[in-house]
């Protein structure tokens, strides 16, 4: 689906909201925004991270070969990057083979990271919730993950996003709730 798409599914009234790092009230949508996660156990600073350090990663270090354990490498250089900018340039740089499954596991993983990180922080997901209908719009360049340069990409980021704010809705349609205590998310269990 692309920003076309998420454009002409919503009325003119809909509100539309730009992720955008350089912008306060959005960028806590974004993958660099600071929010520590736990991901197979272990610990990142960002979704970011997570995300470039799983194009590398393979098993534990007793089962690879030489080439899958320089992967493992540049993966723990990715997770220690000191900026989610960092982790991004090193896991888009040429610098190892991907995973060859990257393609086919990119939208569940980023599904997982987001689930996570909004799980992780009840007070980011009572934010996303709070964003109502709205249509929520990566503004970046890339054609997959945003709006593109050319204002046709796919935005998948923001799909997912507002794939997960509408399952916190029906949670609580459903009245029920979330793990972890935030007067800020109505999505919290009360103590």
């Amino acid at each position: 689906m692309s920003i076309v798409d998420v454009a002409s599914r919503t009325s003119k009234k809909t509100k539309v909201i730009e992720i955008k790092t350089s912008n306060e009230e959005t960028y806590y949508l974004s993958n660099f925004y600071p929010s520590k996660i736990v991901f197979e156990d272990v610990e990142f600073s960002t979704v970011e991270h997570c995300y470039q350090w799983c194009k590398f990663r393979y098993g534990t270090e007793d089962e690879l070969v030489d080439e899958e354990l320089d992967r493992n490498v540049h993966a723990e250089k990715i997770r220690q990057a000191p900026t989610a900018k960092h982790a991004y340039q090193l896991g888009n740089g040429k610098y190892c083979q991907i995973n060859p499954n990257w393609e086919e596991m990119k939208v569940d993983l980023m599904r997982e990271l987001l689930l996570i990180k909004f799980d992780t922080y009840p007070e980011l997901a009572g934010k996303l919730i709070a964003t109502k209908n709205a249509a929520i719009v990566e503004k970046s360049y890339s054609p997959f993950w945003a709006r593109g340069s050319d204002n046709k990409g796919q935005n998948m980021l923001g799909i997912l996003l507002m794939e997960l704010r509408d399952h916190y809705i029906e949670l609580l349609n459903k009245g029920k709730r979330t793990n972890g205590p935030s007067a800020a998310n109505p999505l919290s269990q009360d103590k």
